[in-house]
C-alpha cells in the first residue's frame, strides 16, 4: 500500500494542525489538577471570608478556623476558634466547635520549618483515624504595624485554613 501523495506543509508549526484523537493517557479530561485548583480556591475564598468576617476583638488572641471535607458531591464545612501553638518547630492547635464552645472538633500537631507546616489531623469524636496535612504560613503586615497570619493546610480532598490578626503596632516580619 502506498501513502497517497501530499504537497509538503509550509505552515510554521504552531499553524499545522494537530491529530484530532483524544488525550488517553492519565487522566485524560485534567480532573486530578481541577479537583487541587477547586480545594486550594476554595480554601482561599473560605479563608477570606473568615477574615472579613470575623470577631475582631478575639481575633487578636485566638485564630478563626475553617474545615472544607468533600462529601460525594457536595462540601461540608465546619468552622470556630482554635487556639494556636507555635514554640520554635513544634506546631499545635486546637480547633474548637462554632455551635459548642466547649468541644474540641480537631487537633492538629506537628512541625513548621521556615513556614512550611506539616501536621498530624485529628477529629475527635470520630470513627475516623488520623490524617496526614501539610501547607504554608503566610504573613501580611500593615504599615502602621500589626498585620494578618493564615494558613492553609490541605489533605487529601480536604482543606483547613487559620487565620489571626496580629494587634496593630504589634512588631510583623512578612514571610518570617
Amino acid at each position: 500500500m502506498f501513502a497517497r501523495w501530499r504537497p509538503p506543509d509550509c505552515r510554521p508549526p504552531l499553524l499545522r494542525r494537530h491529530a484530532s484523537r483524544p488525550q488517553l493517557k492519565r487522566d485524560p479530561l485534567g480532573a486530578a489538577t481541577l479537583r487541587f485548583m477547586t480545594t486550594r480556591c476554595l480554601a482561599l475564598l473560605l479563608l477570606s471570608l473568615l477574615a472579613a468576617f470575623g470577631d475582631a476583638p478575639e481575633s487578636s488572641t485566638r485564630w478563626a478556623w475553617f474545615r472544607s471535607a468533600s462529601v460525594i458531591n457536595d462540601w461540608s464545612i465546619t468552622h470556630g476558634q482554635a487556639d494556636v501553638t507555635i514554640d520554635g518547630q513544634t506546631f499545635k492547635a486546637t480547633l474548637w466547635d462554632s455551635d459548642d464552645t466547649t468541644w474540641t472538633r480537631l487537633s492538629l500537631e506537628g512541625s513548621i520549618i521556615r513556614n512550611r507546616i506539616s501536621v498530624t489531623v485529628t477529629i475527635n469524636n470520630s470513627d475516623v483515624g488520623p490524617s496526614h496535612a501539610s501547607g504554608q504560613l503566610e504573613r501580611i503586615c500593615w504599615k502602621q504595624g500589626g498585620g494578618r497570619e493564615a494558613i492553609v493546610l490541605t489533605e487529601r480532598f480536604n482543606a483547613i485554613g487559620l487565620v489571626h490578626e496580629l494587634p496593630q503596632g504589634a512588631p510583623c516580619r512578612a514571610g518570617a
